[in-house]
């Protein structure tokens, strides 16, 4: 299940950041090591996260995903290792929340897309998606809530270090 897609401008956001190119099938066995890999540079660098983790998409999917897993930072990180500093920028979006499982985000997506298409927008090429509640919460997969963030027109990729 979906809310009702909403416009709005995003909020410029620091991120620490670990870019990866993945078959779709390979995201479930990466994003905990580097979600992990996070958060040991952040605490090496005495860095706090803020807020949710999510994955920042460079462009649509294929047969592989041009991802970034990230954590919003209180400050800019350092590069280490495959860490890299990074910010979501101040874009135009359309977004909405899905409530359910990871498997059901593919038609969550569709939706958005549909919604905006039918609004007289046009979708960049990236997008967002912020995990605020998922498997480490506990809840029943049907109470997941993930915030989907799709750039309208000319919208800009995350800077990078």
């Amino acid at each position: 299940m979906n809310d009702t897609p909403t416009l709005r401008l995003s909020t410029p956001e620091p991120l620490a950041m670990i870019r990866v190119v993945v078959a779709p099938s390979e995201m479930p066995r990466i994003v905990a090591p580097a979600l992990q890999e996070l958060v040991t540079v952040l605490a090496a660098q005495q860095v706090r996260p803020r807020g949710a983790w999510l994955t920042y998409h460079f462009r649509r999917p294929t047969d592989t995903f041009d991802v970034a897993i990230c954590m919003p930072v209180a400050q800019p990180v350092a590069p280490m290792g495959r860490v890299q500093p990074g910010e979501l920028p101040a874009v135009p979006v359309a977004c909405t929340t899905h409530y359910g499982p990871y498997d059901e985000l593919r038609a969550a997506w569709k939706a958005l897309s549909d919604w905006i298409v039918a609004q007289g927008h046009t979708a960049a090429a990236d997008r967002w998606e912020r995990y605020v509640t998922g498997p480490d919460s506990l809840l029943a997969p049907s109470l997941w809530r993930t915030e989907l963030s799709q750039p309208l027109r000319d919208a800009h990729t995350p800077r990078t270090g």
